[in-house]
């Protein structure tokens, strides 16, 4: 929670996503559906970071953008590479791999 600015907070449930942000990887699902997810509960917070690499990414930014300030503490945004700590990757509840077409991908290995 530290590393990624969000609140500390004992009984958060941590999502993560990291990864390209391209249609594949389904991270515009994520961007779709962050804000209800944050409305509904309140001890979910999200880490997703990763460079935009088509429309796709782009699109899932443009959606995160406007949250990032009204759920600050709860949502980390990094649109660019960005090497989270093993700790801190460690520290999820639940990595988010909503794949929509690749046969075989890297976020479920790391």
């Amino acid at each position: 929670q530290e590393f990624c600015e969000l609140d500390t907070n004992p009984d958060a449930k941590i999502l993560i996503f990291i990864g390209r942000w391209v249609k594949q990887k389904g991270v515009d699902h994520i961007a779709l559906l962050a804000s209800s997810i944050l409305q509904k509960n309140r001890d979910v917070q999200f880490v997703l970071a990763g460079p935009p690499g088509d429309p796709f990414g782009n699109y899932a930014q443009e959606l995160l953008r406007p949250l990032m300030d009204k759920f600050k503490g709860r949502l980390f945004v990094v649109t660019r590479f960005f090497m989270i700590p093993k700790e801190a990757r460690a520290g999820a509840h639940l990595c988010l791999m909503p794949s929509c077409s690749e046969p075989f991908g890297y976020v479920d290995v790391e």
